[in-house]
């Protein structure tokens, strides 16, 4: 699975769920608090959940809080020893931050090795960055967050062949809107 793969199948689920008239409003109502939010984007236990929906997509299985992480797609591929329930592999890890600490997620994806490591989170909207200038460069200074983390890793085990691909999503929320749009690095 591609990050163009992942990127694809993310924004029709997407499109499909907010398009329907109840499923725009149970979207906005759930935007509105961090735990609803999580348990829209996650699900809830064995049910629901646009990521799950996007690894059913993927033809992918879907798993949540796998080792602390917060969901996984692998194939249905088990036989790392006889008896064990272990996939092989992970084709994707994805980790969700509603709040303003989006490092502790990167730093999860940056220790597991997955083809695919998807970082969703979300920078300040419209009116919250007009509301404070100094939100307007926040997202930069993650992303630069970001590149030394991984640039301090890279040197820290110079021997680690790290061919992964990363594909980071932010949402934001438009001057009038209610719901977020996307970015995409």
């Amino acid at each position: 699975m591609t990050a163009d793969e992942f990127k694809q199948a993310f924004l029709e689920v997407w499109g499909e769920w907010i398009e329907d008239a109840e499923g725009h409003e149970i979207a906005v109502a759930a935007f509105q608090e961090n735990p609803t939010w999580t348990t829209f984007m996650l699900g809830d236990g064995g049910a629901g959940g646009l990521l799950r929906e996007v690894a059913h997509r993927l033809n992918r299985n879907f798993y949540t809080e796998f080792y602390s992480l917060d969901c996984v797609y692998y194939q249905d591929e088990f036989g790392l020893f006889e008896g064990g329930g272990y996939p092989i592999g992970l084709d994707a890890i994805i980790e969700h931050e509603n709040g303003g600490r989006p490092e502790e997620e990167w730093y999860k994806l940056l220790l597991w090795r997955a083809p695919l490591k998807v970082l969703i989170f979300y920078d300040w909207s419209d009116n919250e960055i007009l509301d404070n200038p100094d939100r307007a460069r926040w997202l930069v200074s993650k992303l630069e967050i970001f590149a030394e983390m991984t640039r301090q890793m890279r040197y820290r085990w110079p021997g680690r062949k790290d061919d992964d691909d990363y594909l980071i999503v932010v949402g934001y929320v438009a001057a009038g809107d209610d719901l977020p749009s996307w970015r995409w690095l």
